[in-house]
């Protein structure tokens, strides 16, 4: 009996990590084929042709910091001036703009690795810091030669880089604390 139930556990419990749609797509609503056109739908004309569109995983902070309570899963839409950043309003079926940073206003920008592939870009204004990494369509993971363009994009305009390589992180998760209960034996 017990030679049949550790396979029948085993087996329950990797379908049970097996799902439709993986876990990392459910992070916020993004069509490729249809992007630009909801998003005009929704948040009105740019004005602008998009360079690139995607998914992104954005820590808005204040200049000098390396650490942030505002992460956001979101998608963007890059043109020669601007970055448009937008949430999904799961209620409303439709994107709301986040921030739209110009690249005219910016001070610096920097692109800071960890690895080959995981990047992210700081563009740095006068009282904001905003950190973004583009995920690949499927979400979840970072695509580090999207991202490069977003910072190529943004230094071709004459924004200068400090070379700063550090990232904007969450802050690490309170960790538990342990307390022993010490039960007398009788």
């Amino acid at each position: 009996m017990k030679s049949f139930v550790f396979p029948l556990l085993l087996a329950v419990s990797v379908a049970a990590c097996q799902s439709v749609v993986p876990l990392d797509r459910a992070t916020i609503f993004y069509d490729r084929a249809n992007f630009t056109e909801k998003l005009q739908q929704d948040i009105g004309p740019i004005g602008e042709p998009i360079l690139q569109h995607g998914r992104c995983s954005l820590h808005l902070s204040t200049p000098g910091a390396n650490v942030t309570t505002d992460y956001r899963f979101c998608t963007y839409a890059l043109t020669e001036k601007r970055l448009f950043v937008q949430e999904w309003d799961i209620a409303h079926t439709k994107y709301t703009p986040v921030i739209t940073v110009e690249f005219a206003n910016l001070v610096s920008v920097d692109l800071a690795s960890f690895f080959s592939r995981s990047k992210q870009v700081k563009l740095l204004e006068p009282q904001r810091l905003v950190a973004i990494s583009v995920s690949i369509d499927d979400g979840g993971y970072i695509d580090g030669e999207a991202t490069e363009f977003i910072f190529n994009t943004v230094k071709a305009q004459g924004i200068p880089s400090t070379g700063n390589d550090r990232r904007v992180n969450t802050p690490p998760a309170p960790a538990p604390v342990m307390i022993p209960i010490i039960i007398p034996r009788r």
